[in-house]
């Protein structure tokens, strides 16, 4: 009956289509000629693209000098526009109404960010330190876009691991393109580079998909697509609204899935330029950085229009220049309910419970050392820039033995690339190019038995490893508005014609950041000597082994 009755609505559609079509033969000539002049023009205008020989930028521009009222010089980072490169600029201005600034699409902005605002980045004086600063363009909205709204088909991607707030910035990019730009082509890459180098694929829009008669029968409630493949691509792109995205940043993980490694330049720039793609939005490491900037500068070297642009994220919060990266204090919040955990067992099994609790932290231990100052009930805390000491004046085994009698247990806090410089470097690497670590929490159990052993004294150990618990959380109030200023501020650069840049809080402001600049000191690492550390060990009272 179903097959029928669609036989019927076919029928009857199509006669109704002759009708029209015989009674405004001349109307469609009309329009058929005008979408072919329209496709020419969209064709020439990507041909024209394709055939510019752009300035390739050098890996970092030289900076702007700026000169104070109080006589201080400030060297002021530029960032690589597309115009300056030889890209023609679509030039859309925002315009001044009702005394208030104004985009194009009626957004009301009462800052617009001018070319010599700037975010200063050494902002601590002491006495030996020159009067000269350098600072980093403020991110914000321009006063001229590059990019003609109607015209843009973005892409956003999330790369490496999972960090609390992926789903937010995902949520705050298709957001600020769709309404704050009035952009309606937005893709989600599924799986980070790997979903992204798909080579010559073209990817349908919903509309491309089902056809024009697949959206006639549509209105009469009928779905005409096709029907699902036995084989699913899990790494298909999706297509992005504000519809989609809506209650997204209340979840953990991403929506977009992501992975390490499967990044490949050249089919990367054969998708982005068989699907027309002109702003690229990647969330990821310095790794993913630097990814990022060799399809930027890729792009330049061929012609492709197309802005590239990077938010910083790292669970470890590892990455040079900012203040930190968002999902971090949710992961600090998070890490709580483990240290809790411990302290409760630890103080509950007697005799001598100790609660060993195991943190992220490949190279940087900045988890670790604000759980612990975050708690005030860690006893002793490793992390990877101090050697690890077992035994002796300094060793942390004596100062657990000590803190347990004391108070009858102890908490230790270890981050998981502690204690490398005595389990030794592992010479195995994952998918990402990241080096396989030691199992400290096991080893550090194990030393824990053998030296109450020795002693003669029993002990009952729990340990805690919540590594993937503390990153798969949905984001806290704090990180949740960061990926808000973050996406925000990724999305106005790109309008305005900006690539190989990443925005980032810097002094607590929203900064654009040259790529090169952020990378090369990426991954940073704690200060040992530093005053983060300095509390750590007033917090603890464990002995600092740190190197004078």
């Amino acid at each position: 009956s179903l097959r029928r009755a669609l036989s019927a609505l076919g029928s009857h559609i199509a006669s109704r289509l002759q009708r029209i079509m015989a009674s405004k033969a001349i109307a469609g000539v009309a329009a058929t000629s005008l979408a072919a002049v329209l496709r020419f023009q969209s064709e020439s205008r990507w041909a024209k693209m394709d055939s510019k020989e752009p300035t390739l930028p050098s890996d970092t521009l030289p900076p702007k000098i700026l000169e104070n009222p109080g006589g201080a010089l400030i060297h002021l980072q530029q960032i690589p526009h597309l115009s300056d490169l030889g890209f023609r600029s679509a030039g859309v201005h925002n315009s001044i109404r009702d005394t208030k600034r104004r985009s194009a699409q009626g957004q009301v902005y009462n800052k617009i960010i001018r070319e010599e605002d700037a975010v200063l980045v050494d902002i601590i004086r002491t006495g030996g330190k020159t009067s000269d600063t350098h600072a980093l363009p403020r991110a914000g909205p321009r006063a001229t876009l590059h990019f003609e709204p109607t015209e843009v088909r973005a892409a956003i991607l999330t790369c490496g691991g999972l960090c609390p707030g992926l789903n937010d910035v995902i949520h705050h990019v298709v957001n600020t393109l769709s309404k704050n730009y009035s952009v309606d082509k937005i893709y989600g890459i599924r799986g980070g580079y790997r979903g992204l180098a798909r080579g010559n694929e073209k990817v349908p829009t919903e509309k491309e998909e089902v056809g024009v008669m697949g959206w006639i029968f549509g209105l009469f409630g009928y779905d005409m697509r096709k029907k699902k493949p036995t084989i699913v691509d899990h790494f298909r792109p999706v297509t992005l609204t504000p519809e989609k995205v809506q209650t997204i940043h209340h979840l953990g993980g991403t929506v977009l899935s992501s992975s390490r490694g499967g990044f490949d330049l050249e089919k990367t720039i054969q998708f982005l330029k068989t699907n027309r793609i002109n702003q690229l939005y990647v969330v990821g490491g310095d790794g993913t950085h630097r990814g990022a900037y060799k399809i930027s500068q890729a792009c330049i070297e061929r012609g492709l229009n197309i802005a590239v642009a990077c938010i910083p994220k790292t669970i470890d919060n590892d990455i040079a220049i900012i203040d930190n990266s968002f999902g971090f204090q949710s992961a600090i919040e998070a890490a709580q309910m483990a240290i809790r955990t411990a302290k409760t067992e630890a103080s509950c099994n007697m005799p001598n419970g100790v609660g060993v609790v195991k943190l992220m932290g490949r190279s940087a231990g900045y988890i670790a050392a604000y759980s612990t100052l975050a708690s005030g009930d860690v006893d002793l805390c490793l992390i990877p820039e101090v050697p690890l000491v077992l035994e002796g004046e300094k060793g942390c085994l004596p100062h657990i033995e000590r803190i347990i009698e004391e108070q009858g247990h102890a908490v230790i806090v270890v981050a998981e690339g502690a204690g490398e410089d005595v389990l030794g470097k592992s010479a195995e690497v994952d998918a990402g190019g990241n080096r396989k670590l030691p199992q400290i929490g096991e080893f550090l159990c194990t030393q824990l038995k053998e030296y109450f052993k020795s002693q003669g004294k029993p002990v009952t150990i729990k340990y805690i490893d919540p590594s993937y618990i503390i990153r798969s959380v949905p984001a806290n109030s704090r990180d949740s508005y960061e990926c808000f200023v973050l996406a925000q501020g990724a999305v106005h650069g790109a309008m305005a014609g900006f690539t190989g840049f990443t925005v980032g809080m810097v002094n607590s402001h929203t900064a654009m950041i040259p790529i090169p600049l952020l990378v090369k000191d990426s991954p940073r690492t704690m200060n040992p000597k530093g005053r983060t550390w300095e509390r750590v060990v007033g917090s603890t009272k464990q002995p600092n082994t740190c190197p004078e």
